[in-house]
């Protein structure tokens, strides 16, 4: 294993040094800084910062004007602080007026922005990406077959300054890094390549619902029509504890008029911290047969993911149980988060107004191989159980074509040769082939030709096209955050796929796939921040009836919604208001949205005395950035600016005042009136000008998505002291944006975005899309393309299937 480390250590460093490269110094245009910036300094600063004992020796006449190889970066930096807490000049000296302080800011800010921009730039070239955690694990599944979770013990992916998890400049390597990769790699071939005989199969059907602690009766018959939040149980006493298993369930569904269908969840094991049913097999299923048509439904997985409790206990065998978890925002389903224990006493209590789940029979089957050795076995060593007496040519033969496949193009004869070496040269210390080539095949995995998305560059620094292989790999990663499928490989091994025509279909096929759902869920999140949702506590005394569950579904809707969008070919500026959502029976009773059942997401229509409609509304976003307890009209302008409009406010200065509560009657202000008040202050101003009005329209909507027309506070007794109970407040959700256009609430707000700020938001999702798509920062080299990429989309109707056509067709995505 050390030798295999300090080979991949090897193979990195010698293959990461080339790209490290230097950024152009800047050329710094003078004319503002002699005509405005240097004579408001002579005139403000000079006085304390001149020529004449200096305080903090510190000269504004001398300072460096290069921003980016300059001495003086950190000072301006200190400088910019100093001006927006308004410590600059002090209060005992002729002060700026806001013009010329708004001058001076601006100009450094544009300045220190630049110089980072030049800084991480890359000349307008891609530069060498690692996969991230979630790229790895898809690749590690779909190369072995086997669908393990390979990237548990690696560290989580640094999200970049532009929120994404795929940007090579925010990417590293350690060798503890390679350590895991290896570890991940030789569990993965232990698994895939198989040996000696197939191993014994078990089979168990249960059809009573047993008790879940052995000699322990219930005080009332287990029945198999199972309510919501209750589940049906077998326990199979003989079983493997590794390999594919499958369940099948025959059951049917009893259903009231004016509910869903039953949803069915299998889970198999317990934990044994807690005794909560183990993992879960397979999607979950809505129960839709009858009683005299009963449906058979099959569950497929792996027993390495399920928790099973390997010593003596209450809870012998493995358990495997059906649950129902119909939810229609009532309180049962929580019910399943509690401890075994505790679902019991609530076990047969029958509500005869939800969908029941009947359960007639329960199949377990483990290890469930259908020829041996299996076909993944068979995908790596392609003569099956037979070893040839030429082992060293077969050796070639696998590696060759594995490479082909970990590296996602064919290896050259020394890449193959160089694996062989190894591979003879570690074969004597293995008692037989299959356990020496898992070695081999590991070493692999641990190549920067696998862990990278590796495209080569040419002597000198002008771009070059892509290959067929290399485009392949691109796309693969951009719209399924996996390897290339054969069908994608075959058209690079012709040298076909970059024809227009030909890459156009490909993507046509690759959004039609299952596997593009991975490229929702994972720009989605990563654009619009959705795991703020799971950072901010929704807090029980303010909202007492809110439960946690919804959050899944407020997640859910907005994955779902940008899918709708997708798929259905629909106009993107349904993100900034729409007239549908997607929502299950929980969320819209949460909403008090009418007329949908089920557990299913399904789109809704939405009528405008829902108040709701596109991005801004959805609970995702308007709990994701609140405190919890109440809105936070800050956080959530700097999401609309940030992750909509691409015009992220410059970052709060170092020490930035809080919120005065010392003024005087300042827990009886709304919360707009409480910003005013810190607006006031000189340090404060320049920047709450311009984002509060983001903030402020959303103000009808509190800390747990919901709409309100008064806020809620903890009260004040007459002493003026906090007491520890809620009360009402109340509330304003009007303002002036920086254009002076006055705005009162979200409809309006909405309204103004799609008016006047259309243009910006469809260049933002351009810039964000195409920054996923190439794994790195945008630069102003590439602003003439996404300028042209954004007239395309308007003229398109604004379709993102049309602009995902455009950007893979695009110069950005077909060079290096």
């Amino acid at each position: 294993m050390k030798h295999l480390l300090l080979t991949a250590i090897a193979m990195v460093v010698a293959l990461l040094w080339p790209c490290v490269s230097y950024g152009e110094k800047q050329e710094a245009s003078d004319k503002q800084f002699r005509e405005q910036i240097a004579p408001l300094l002579e005139k403000r600063c000079a006085g304390c910062h001149g020529a004449k004992k200096p305080k903090g020796n510190l000269r504004v006449d001398q300072l460096d004007l290069d921003f980016i190889h300059g001495r003086d970066t950190e000072t301006w930096h200190d400088i910019l602080d100093a001006l927006n807490r308004g410590e600059m000049p002090p209060e005992d000296e002729p002060q700026l007026s806001d013009a010329q302080r708004q001058t001076l800011v601006n100009w450094i800010t544009i300045r220190m922005t630049h110089a980072a921009h030049v800084k991480r730039a890359t000349g307008g070239q891609g530069v060498l990406r690692r996969l991230t955690r979630y790229e790895y694990n898809n690749t590690m599944a779909d190369l072995l077959g086997i669908p393990l979770d390979y990237s548990k013990d690696l560290p989580p992916e640094p999200n970049s300054e532009d929120g994404f998890m795929n940007n090579a400049m925010a990417m590293g390597m350690s060798g503890m890094q390679l350590e895991y990769y290896l570890r991940a790699a030789q569990l993965g071939l232990s698994k895939a390549l198989v040996e000696g005989p197939e191993p014994k199969r078990f089979e168990h059907t249960g059809t009573v619902n047993v008790g879940r602690r052995k000699g322990r009766a219930p005080k009332t018959p287990h029945t198999s029509n199972i309510q919501p939040g209750n589940c049906f149980m077998t326990r199979v006493m003989d079983y493997p504890v590794s390999g594919p298993v499958r369940v099948r369930v025959k059951a049917h569904a009893v259903i009231p008029e004016g509910k869903g269908p039953p949803r069915m969840r299998v889970m198999i094991g317990v934990r044994a911290d807690t005794y909560v049913p183990g993992g879960q097999v397979g999607p979950e299923v809505d129960v839709t047969a009858s009683a005299d048509e009963p449906g058979t439904y099959e569950f497929t997985g792996w027993l390495e993911h399920f928790p099973m409790l390997k010593s003596p206990s209450n809870f012998p065998g493995l358990l495997v149980n059906v649950h129902n978890v119909y939810d229609d925002g009532s309180n049962a389903i929580e019910l399943l988060d509690k401890k075994i224990g505790e679902q019991e006493k609530k076990l047969n209590q029958p509500d005869l107004n939800q969908p029941w789940l009947v359960v007639e029979s329960v199949e377990f089957v483990a290890p469930d191989h259908q020829v041996w050795p299996p076909q993944r076995h068979r995908n790596i060593l392609f003569q099956g159980a037979d070893i040839p007496d030429d082992e060293t040519a077969y050796a070639r033969q696998v590696l060759k074509r594995f490479m082909r496949r970990a590296y996602r193009r064919p290896p050259t004869p020394d890449e193959v040769e160089y694996v062989l070496r190894f591979h003879n040269k570690i074969r004597p210390d293995y008692p037989n082939f299959i356990e020496a080539i898992r070695q081999s095949l590991a070493m692999t995995l641990i190549s920067p030709q696998f862990l990278y998305l590796v495209e080569p560059k040419r002597a000198g620094k002008a771009a070059r096209r892509l290959t067929d292989h290399e485009v392949a790999a691109r796309l693969s990663y951009f719209l399924w955050s996996t390897m290339p499928d054969e069908k994608l490989s075959q058209l690079a091994d012709s040298g076909s796929l970059r024809k227009g025509k030909t890459l156009s279909a490909q993507v046509r096929r690759m959004l039609a796939d299952p596997k593009a759902q991975r490229f929702v869920d994972q720009f989605t999140d990563q654009w619009l921040d959705l795991s703020s949702l799971d950072r901010v506590a929704v807090n029980p005394q303010f909202y007492p009836e809110f439960k946690d569950r919804v959050k899944t579904a407020m997640h859910q809707e907005t994955l779902h919604f940008f899918s709708e969008i997708l798929r259905n070919k629909l106009s993107a500026l349904n993100f900034l208001d729409s007239d549908f959502t997607i929502l299950n029976e929980r969320l819209a009773k949460h909403y008090g949205i009418e007329g949908v059942t089920g557990t299913e997401m399904r789109r809704a229509a939405l009528k405008p005395a829902y108040k709701r409609g596109g991005l801004i509304t959805q609970g995702s976003m308007l709990i994701g950035n609140s405190t919890g307890e109440d809105s936070h009209p800050i956080n959530r302008a700097v999401w609309i600016l940030k992750r909509l409009l691409d015009e992220p406010p410059s970052p709060p200065p170092a020490n930035v005042p809080a919120l005065d509560s010392e003024t005087p009657g300042f827990d009886k202000l709304t919360l707009k009136g409480q910003l005013a008040v810190h607006r006031e202050k000189a340090a404060c101003v320049s920047c709450h000008r311009k984002i509060d009005p983001w903030g402020i329209p959303l103000e009808h909507y509190d800390a747990a998505g919901l709409y309100r027309t008064e806020a809620l506070r903890l009260t004040a007794n007459q002493k003026g002291q906090t007491r520890n109970k809620v009360g009402k407040a109340p509330l304003d959700a009007g303002d002036v944006m920086p254009d002076g256009t006055a705005i009162q609430g979200a409809d309006e707000l909405k309204d103004y975005l799609l008016r006047e700020k259309k243009d910006a938001f469809a260049r933002a999702l351009v810039v964000k899309l195409t920054t996923y798509a190439l794994g790195r920062y945008l630069e102003f080299t590439d602003d003439k393309i996404v300028d042209d990429l954004t007239a395309r989309f308007q003229e398109q109707g604004y379709r993102l299937d049309k602009l995902i056509q455009s950007i893979v067709a695009s110069e950005l995505f077909l060079t290096r």
